[in-house]
């Protein structure tokens, strides 16, 4: 009896000495600080460690952007209407070739009308004013007028000569040709192609309207702005060789160079913008398609390590730097900017340094990939 005793305590004990084995064998630490700030990792670890050298690329580095086609500075041209009214006629389609002062719509506007009586007006009173200032001249003369009479008349034939030029300025700004009805017209002020239009026959139209009426200008004449974070504007140089990919146009590749670089950031989105002149312009190409492009950049000091090597710890960068095959140092560094499957390095580390790239979060929960 007693013998059965036993053997049943026997058996109920098992168990929990199976788990409390296994307790002890979790709960040893994956490594031990050494000092110096070295850690020794646990032998059964080690194996799972996988290193990769800092190093210096071969052939150079790209930084990536995004940004969109754009005319270059002077090839097109806005054709806005210069009185609000309602559209007429349009005698161009988008595409047509126009020569300077082809007329390109007509429209028809009350404040054209109104300039065009007010100047009619003026007109009717300055020849009035005129003759009468000439007859205080004679009276003036004869001693019949006084000089300030003769003083007043002018000052108000001056002032009928700036209304009348007032007019006239508001006329011609518009481009409208002097006439007596409320019509006007719109029209090419340089030789190109019309490159958009955005109004139909009896549309009515304002000079505040987001769209120009017509854009005109040379469809050859393109440029990429690219836009790059802040942290990579010290990076560019005009003249750099670039190259961008447009997916309305599909799985192409663009070459060309960086002509300018904007000297002041973006201040809402803290972007470097640069401007690239391809090689050669596809056809395909039109303005405000989207893009996605590379610049190439000098690779002379730059030291990059794989994007896995950097991880987050309170907040700080950090890698692990392999001393030997079973310790390592915690090293915070400071990153630069994102090149492919890698990143820079512009402080902390050493050209020909080994740092760790898989397993790295196995050591402490308070490791996190940053990429």
């Amino acid at each position: 009896m007693h013998y059965y005793a036993l053997v049943i305590f026997v058996l109920f004990l098992l168990p929990s000495c199976s788990r409390h084995a296994t307790a002890r064998t979790i709960e040893q630490p994956p490594y031990a600080a050494l000092p110096g700030g070295a850690l020794r990792v646990r032998e059964d670890l080690v194996p799972r460690l996988v290193a990769a050298v800092a190093h210096e690329p071969a052939d150079g580095i790209e930084i990536e952007g995004f940004g969109r086609i754009q005319f270059a500075p002077g090839a097109a041209y806005a054709v806005r209407v210069p009185f609000e009214g309602y559209i007429e006629r349009v005698l161009v389609q988008r595409g047509t070739r126009v020569a300077a002062g082809t007329l390109l719509a007509t429209a028809r506007s009350s404040e054209v009308s109104r300039l065009r009586t007010e100047l009619r007006r003026v007109g009717a009173s300055l020849v009035a004013e005129r003759d009468g200032l000439r007859r205080l001249e004679t009276l003036l003369a004869e001693g019949a007028a006084s000089s300030r009479e003769v003083v007043e008349a002018r000052a108000r034939l001056a002032a009928l000569n700036a209304e009348e030029q007032g007019v006239h300025d508001a006329l011609s700004a518009g481009h409208i040709r002097f006439g007596s009805n409320d019509n006007y017209e719109l029209r090419a002020s340089r030789p190109g192609d019309v490159l958009s239009r955005t109004v139909e026959p009896g549309e009515r139209v304002a000079p505040s309207d987001a769209e120009a009426a017509f854009t005109v200008g040379d469809p050859r004449s393109l440029l990429l702005r690219v836009d790059f974070p802040e942290r990579d504007a010290t990076l560019l140089g005009e003249g750099a060789r670039c190259r961008f990919r447009v997916p309305a146009v599909g799985n192409v590749e663009f070459t060309g160079h960086v002509i300018s670089i904007a000297r002041a950031l973006d201040r809402t989105n803290r972007t470097a913008s640069v401007s690239c002149a391809p090689d050669k312009i596809d056809p395909h190409l039109q303005a405000e398609m989207a893009a996605e492009a590379y610049v190439s950049i000098s690779a002379a000091g730059t030291l990059v390590v794989p994007r896995a090597a950097v991880l987050l710890r309170h907040d700080k960068r950090v890698v692990l730097v392999r001393r030997s095959q079973n310790e390592l140092e915690r090293r915070e560094v400071a990153v630069g900017v994102s090149l492919g499957n890698e990143v820079q390095i512009t402080s902390g580390l050493g050209r020909g340094e080994q740092v760790i790239v898989e397993g790295a979060v196995l050591l402490e929960g308070e490791l996190e990939p940053i990429f």
